[in-house]
């Protein structure tokens, strides 16, 4: 990789790093506190919009008849839907923010 292809995949890179790590503290300090503390809500409000997805896809499951809620599969599915899949939604959400930004720049410069 040269030293142009490195600086023009700066912010596709960045952001989801910068994300990563700051999610990850904020997850880090809601676990220290069993999830007593303000912390647990910042990290559901920081995977803003994908966790709302997550939410409304979990119950459109219900409806369709593909899972009963309150079921075993209901439970692993929603631990599933609420938490880690909004989380990659959200580092994909920032990569593609940085991609985004990364052209603007690439285009401006020319």
């Amino acid at each position: 990789m040269s030293r142009l292809d490195f600086r023009e995949a700066r912010f596709r890179v960045t952001l989801p790093v910068v994300y990563f790590v700051i999610a990850g503290s904020l997850l880090g300090n809601c676990f220290l506190h069993l999830g007593h503390t303000p912390w647990c809500q910042y990290f559901l409000n920081s995977m803003l919009p994908a966790a709302l997805i997550g939410g409304v896809l979990s119950y459109i499951l219900v409806p369709w008849g593909v899972v009963q809620q309150g079921s075993a599969v209901w439970k692993i599915l929603e631990g599933v839907l609420l938490v880690p899949l909004p989380f990659l939604l959200t580092v994909a959400q920032y990569y593609l923010i940085g991609l985004l930004i990364d052209k603007l720049l690439s285009n401006h410069r020319r």
